[in-house]
């Protein structure tokens, strides 16, 4: 078992006490219909799930097997293209805050469990460092809670709801932090935000904002030039119209 880093616990704490402001920066306010969890899933570096998909065959690029501040990887997922709403995007594991959980942190975990087989209750052994505010996704009309968890002991995770999810990456924080995968996302209706790409998946939206937030918030961000700007790709768009490409 490996103990947390110092780093995510500082993110943790800084969350606690961070303004709202700082969770809210760029992206748009409201409380949204809906109210939904997500599980910020961290584990040791150079351990656990590969990158899995459908083809069984999708590399590890980038994964770092160094124990430097930042190695340690965070657990994505690429949703498939037939789904109603944001299809083909990267997200964390989570869904629907339903009645009978109790709250965001068991509907994180319930819904982890349900997407890639995170198995809470025997072999994954987490601890849940705390919640950042809701954040508001107005494509969804939701107020998503993300939920801060270490994963001491990680293991290979498995597609558990193919409908859903097309493939699972474990991607280090110390790659996604590296100025050679950051840009600005250009989004069709004329809004802008953090971007990432990384093992050919296009990170944007709700899932880049709080992967901002959290590379901050660890001390694990790193300068980047947010002048490089990226249309957003039609496979994450959702169907929407391009954006023209900004002068």
């Amino acid at each position: 078992m490996t103990a947390r880093p110092e780093w995510l616990e500082r993110a943790a704490h800084e969350a606690a006490r961070a303004p709202e402001d700082f969770f809210m920066r760029g992206r748009p306010r409201g409380t949204g219909r809906r109210h939904s969890a997500v599980l910020v899933l961290v584990g040791p570096s150079g351990e656990g799930p590969e990158t899995r998909g459908s083809d069984e065959g999708a590399s590890d690029t980038g994964r770092s097997k160094t124990h430097e501040p930042g190695a340690e990887t965070v657990v994505l997922t690429e949703r498939t293209s037939a789904l109603r709403s944001h299809a083909g995007q990267v997200a964390f594991p989570g869904g629907a805050i339903d009645p009978e959980d109790d709250g965001p942190v068991h509907a994180a975990i319930r819904e982890a469990t349900e997407e890639v087989g995170l198995d809470p209750t025997g072999r994954d052994d987490l601890d849940v460092l705390g919640t950042f505010p809701p954040v508001f996704v107005p494509a969804s009309d939701s107020s998503v809670t993300p939920v801060l968890a270490w994963w001491p002991t990680p293991r290979p995770l498995a597609i558990t709801s193919p409908a859903e999810v097309d493939r699972i990456l474990t991607v280090p924080l110390s790659v996604l932090a590296d100025p050679r995968h950051r840009f600005t996302v250009t989004h069709p209706d004329g809004r802008r935000g953090p971007g990432f790409e990384v093992e050919e998946a296009f990170v944007w939206g709700f899932t880049a904002h709080v992967l901002d937030r959290l590379l901050v918030l660890g001390g694990l961000a790193r300068p980047w030039d947010d002048g490089v700007t990226r249309l957003l790709p039609p496979r994450v768009s959702g169907g929407r119209p391009p954006t023209k490409e900004p002068r």
